[in-house]
């Protein structure tokens, strides 16, 4: 699948940030614009499993940016790498997940600004803490149409460098579970093994329950348990919700 990688800075939370924009040669129609994450730009868009979801997007014609997070690339800063970076980040004070939400409705911005993409033609997925911060993208912009996670986080005190934060006011706004009532009539689809203990699928089930449970009637939802007892999800767990995140921009 031939493409071009672009990269551009937007401002976001005091800072400028670089995200990169991948244009397929051939593009569709009526082209929209997945926004994907999964620690760097290129674990997500080049490191399989993760970057299939991006090369089913660029496959159908359709643009794909993304941006590394919060402690990842080179966005990591003194509070260190990784989850331990983003947890100590967290205990300062800091909301990494804030950042996560409006460094991504810079990059809608961006790219509305360049005619990529359009209002309501717009995705968002990521794997693991990818996909909790995809969901609080979600919430925060109304533009984007449909999200998916991939073996998400839900509940950040079920991560080993999180348990400590339990009671962080931050932490308790960034699970899953507090962002349900802003998600219910959001499209959303999501996928976890059958025994995760990572990130927990009990407590993905949970959050999962409460959204459907708050959604409208005819709102597409669905959580896909695959068996197994590992943090992973198989390829065709990732062409499945990059088939139903396609069907959300053509409905």
């Amino acid at each position: 699948m031939p493409y071009r990688d672009e990269e551009a800075l937007v401002s976001a939370s005091g800072h400028d940030r670089p995200f990169v924009l991948r244009t397929p040669e051939a593009l569709a129609a009526r082209p929209g614009l997945l926004i994907y994450f999964s620690l760097s730009t290129r674990h997500a868009l080049d490191e399989l499993p993760y970057a299939t979801v991006p090369r089913l997007f660029g496959a159908a014609g359709h643009y794909v940016a993304s941006f590394d997070l919060p402690q990842h690339g080179r966005w990591t800063n003194a509070y260190g790498e990784g989850l331990t970076g983003m947890a100590n980040a967290v205990a300062a004070g800091h909301d990494v997940f804030a950042d996560v939400a409006a460094m991504g409705r810079a990059v809608v911005d961006a790219c509305l600004a360049r005619q990529v993409g359009a209002a309501g033609g717009i995705a968002v997925a990521g794997a693991s803490r990818g996909a909790l911060c995809a969901l609080h993208l979600l919430a925060a912009d109304p533009r984007i149409a449909a999200g998916a996670g991939f073996a998400p986080v839900t509940d950040l005190p079920t991560l080993t460098e999180f348990a400590a934060l339990r009671d962080s006011p931050i932490v308790q706004r960034a699970n899953a579970l507090a962002l349900a009532p802003r998600l219910a009539d959001r499209p959303v689809w999501l996928a976890i093994k059958e025994h995760d203990a990572r990130v927990g699928t009990a407590q993905c089930r949970a959050f999962f329950a409460a959204l459907h449970a708050a959604a409208p009637p005819g709102v597409p939802q669905e959580l896909r348990i695959e068996p197994g007892d590992t943090h992973t999800m198989s390829d065709e767990s990732y062409q499945a919700g990059g088939a139903w995140l396609l069907a959300r921009l053509a409905a």
